[in-house]
């Protein structure tokens, strides 16, 4: 009888302690999930969903025909939200421009705005004064670029989404404008070149057979002249809606932060 009892106790507290073990486990899971909720989520759930804009487009082709309206263009988390048109002047307020665009979407979109007052040191996020592709200059900052990775062109009545690979400022001389002369050559060597030149590292895979974007906009970041900040981007395949995914500052970034920390003055 003894023996029955000490063995009931002994299986007892090995319960116990199984019990405790598992409600440690349950904790330590708990807090790890409360830490990383935001990481967790944004893998799960959509960080960015398509808004039609095929209304909009066909608003302005029928308002005047003479602006060449051939598209629209959206980047998260930015106002930057407007027409595009194949007149590098046309009489819109705000407005992108595409030179010689094709007939179907393009295997590579150069998409240029102006920026006439955010060129300095350090650039404006989110004002209100800002238009064109003025606030494209926010992705200078690593934290807003981790927020932020998607671009939405609209175009041929079907919105389309991209994300971003590659944030970059190079030299007037290798800027790319033609989109419907590109080839699979030069099309590896651009994505090689921008992946190299990007001052962050996007967890994404990229290649010459992706549909590429690029939104380029002149800045005095790195000087008075010359300059321009390129957004890369790759179209997602079938799906309106965009994922979180990782993103790092590179060695080459240092040379952007000391200057956005500085107390140079803007321009």
């Amino acid at each position: 009888m003894k023996r029955n009892i000490r063995k009931e106790k002994k299986a007892s507290k090995m319960i116990n302690k199984h019990v405790i073990i598992l409600l440690l486990l349950l904790i330590l899971f708990a807090i790890i999930l409360v830490i990383n909720r935001e990481k967790i989520s944004n893998k799960f759930f959509p960080i960015y969903k398509v808004e039609d804009r095929t209304k909009n487009v066909e608003k302005l082709k029928k308002k005047s025909k003479k602006d060449k309206v051939i598209g629209w263009i959206k980047v998260q988390g930015t106002n930057i939200d407007m027409p595009v048109s194949s007149e590098t002047y046309p009489s819109l307020d705000n407005y992108a421009w595409i030179n010689k665009p094709e007939k179907k979407l393009s295997d590579f979109i150069p998409i240029f705005g102006h920026n006439y007052i955010n060129v300095g040191p350090h650039p404006k996020v989110n004002d209100k004064k800002l238009q064109r592709f003025e606030p494209l200059m926010a992705f200078v900052y690593s934290d807003f670029a981790d927020k932020n990775k998607y671009i939405q062109f609209t175009f041929n009545n079907v919105n389309y989404l991209y994300q971003i690979y590659g944030v970059s400022i190079i030299n007037d001389n290798e800027v790319y404008y033609f989109p419907n002369s590109i080839t699979k050559t030069i099309k590896k060597k651009f994505i090689k070149d921008s992946l190299k030149e990007s001052i962050y590292k996007y967890d994404i895979d990229v290649n010459k057979e992706d549909k590429l974007i690029s939104l380029y906009t002149c800045t005095r970041l790195l000087g008075p002249y010359h300059y321009y900040l390129k957004v890369d981007g790759k179209l997602v395949k079938n799906s309106n809606k965009g994922y979180n995914y990782d993103m790092h500052e590179k060695k080459d970034y240092k040379k952007i932060k000391k200057i956005l920390e500085g107390d140079g003055e803007d321009v």
